[in-house]
C-alpha cells in the first residue's frame, strides 16, 4: 500500500508539472526549458485512467494512452513532454520524435529518341537514324544535320551539312550501340554547274550511338547494295564491280582497324551471287552460290 500511495503521489505531482507548464492534451507534443536538464536521467510515468482527481481539481485525460516526460533532478522542472494516442507512439529505446521520412526519388521522364521535323533514315529494334533540316537557302535548299540515338536516350548529333547537300542513306544498319550505313552526298551547286558524278561523294561509316563519336569510315567510288556492321564498329559491304548489278559481279569489302590503329579496306570476295553478310567479333561471313565462306576482317 504505501509503494502505492507514492506511486499515486508520482504520477499525479507529473500531471500537475505538465499543467503548469501549459501542455495542452490530448493531441499537442510540446517542449519547454533548455537542454541543461538532458544532462540528468529523464523520469517517465503513463498515466492511464479517464480522469484523475487533484485536491480539488478534475483533470480529464482524453487520449486512453498520455505519456508525460519530465526531465529535472530537483524541484525546478528543466523540460515537459505530451505525447497523445493519436500521434506515433515513441519505441522503446529509439528516439522520442517521429523522423522524418526518406525523400523518394525522382523519377525523371526518359529522353525521347527524336526531334519535331525529324526525317527518319534508319530504324533498329532499339535505336534510329534521323535526318533535321534547318537554315539554308531558297536557293540550294536548308542545312542538314545528321542524328542518331537508342531509345529511351537523347539523340546524338553524328555530323551537319552545308546547304544545297542532298544525301542519300543505303543500306543502313544496326549492332547494338553501333550504327552503320552507306552514304552518298550530292553537291547541288556543283551539279547545276558541271553536272558530272564527281559532284558526288560516297562513303561508309559506322557511329557509335552512345557518344556519337565515328568508329570507322572509308570513301567507296560506289554505292553500297549490301552492308553489315559489328559492334565493334567493323564494316563489311558489297558494291557493284563494274557501275550496276546487272552489268557484272559484286565486290565484298571489310574494314576493320588493325593493331597499329589504322583502318585500311581489304577486298574479301568477288562474285555474281554475294548475300548474307554477317559480322562479330573480328570475324565476317557470307554466301556465295550457295556456300558459307568466313575470314577474319584483320
Amino acid at each position: 500500500m504505501p509503494a502505492r500511495a507514492a506511486r499515486l503521489r508520482r504520477r499525479r505531482w507529473i500531471v500537475l508539472a505538465a499543467l503548469a507548464a501549459g501542455a495542452a492534451m490530448p493531441t499537442t507534443t510540446a517542449a519547454w526549458g533548455d537542454d541543461a536538464g538532458a544532462k540528468a536521467a529523464p523520469q517517465r510515468a503513463t498515466v492511464a485512467a479517464d480522469a484523475t482527481r487533484v485536491g480539488s481539481d478534475r483533470v480529464v485525460a482524453w487520449a486512453t494512452r498520455t505519456e508525460v516526460r519530465a526531465r529535472g533532478a530537483t524541484g525546478r522542472t528543466a523540460g515537459v513532454e505530451v505525447h497523445s494516442a493519436r500521434a506515433t507512439p515513441p519505441t522503446a529505446g529509439g528516439p522520442r520524435h517521429r523522423r522524418a521520412a526518406p525523400p523518394r526519388p525522382v523519377r525523371r521522364p526518359a529522353e525521347r529518341c527524336d526531334r519535331r521535323g525529324a526525317q527518319t533514315v534508319g530504324r533498329g529494334v532499339d535505336a534510329r537514324l534521323f535526318t533535321l533540316d534547318w537554315g539554308g537557302d531558297d536557293q540550294y535548299g536548308p542545312n542538314r544535320s545528321v542524328y542518331a540515338c537508342l531509345l529511351g536516350r537523347a539523340p546524338r548529333l553524328l555530323w551537319w551539312m552545308e546547304s544545297g547537300a542532298q544525301p542519300t542513306f543505303a543500306p543502313v544498319r544496326f549492332a547494338g550501340g553501333i550504327v552503320g550505313f552507306g552514304l552518298s552526298v550530292a553537291d547541288a551547286m556543283c551539279l547545276k554547274v558541271l553536272g558530272t558524278p564527281e559532284c558526288t561523294e560516297r562513303t561508309v561509316a559506322s557511329y557509335d550511338l552512345r557518344t556519337g563519336r565515328r568508329r570507322l569510315q572509308a570513301h567507296v567510288p560506289r554505292n553500297p547494295v549490301a552492308l553489315a556492321v559489328g559492334a565493334r564498329g567493323w564494316l563489311l559491304w558489297a558494291m557493284p564491280a563494274d557501275g550496276t548489278v546487272a552489268d557484272g559481279d559484286l565486290e565484298l569489302w571489310g574494314l576493320a582497324r588493325e593493331g597499329d590503329g589504322r583502318a585500311v579496306p581489304r577486298l574479301l570476295d568477288r562474285g555474281p551471287d554475294i548475300s548474307g553478310l554477317r559480322v562479330w567479333q573480328d570475324r565476317a561471313a557470307w554466301t556465295r552460290d550457295g556456300v558459307v565462306r568466313e575470314t577474319a576482317l584483320r
